[in-house]
């Protein structure tokens, strides 16, 4: 196997001789220099130091869910993330403690509106 380049897939594939024959062969990259190292970080733009620190985070949705998310976020031209982002924020932002109101008085108020005639 040797110089030979093995997809994650054709892993699956292999039997434990060819296995240890991979292993035993593999070839690695010979390690960065300090002036390679130096290139790349000055070949790097300017970082933002206003920037707001981001973390990931993983959400478990129904597949529904997800569908009708990126149908949404489709529709709003952004990436799925960004609109689960701004969605987020939209709902924080109006979880003001004095502006909340009962969903058992909201209920209650819908139901006492008289049907159209």
């Amino acid at each position: 196997m040797g110089e030979r380049q093995v997809s994650d897939l054709r892993l699956l594939d292999l039997n434990v001789e060819q296995a240890n024959d991979m292993i035993d062969n593999l070839a690695f990259d010979p390690p960065t220099t300090a002036g390679e190292e130096t290139a790349l970080l000055a070949a790097l733009p300017p970082a933002d130091p206003d920037a707001p620190m981001t973390v990931v985070t993983s959400l478990r949705l129904s597949t529904e869910l997800k569908h009708r998310i990126d149908a949404a976020a489709q529709a709003d031209v952004v990436s799925s993330s960004t609109w689960i982002r701004r969605a987020i924020e939209s709902a924080l932002a109006g979880r003001d403690p004095r502006s909340l109101v009962s969903i058992d008085d909201v209920i209650r108020a819908v139901r006492a509106v008289p049907p159209a005639a």
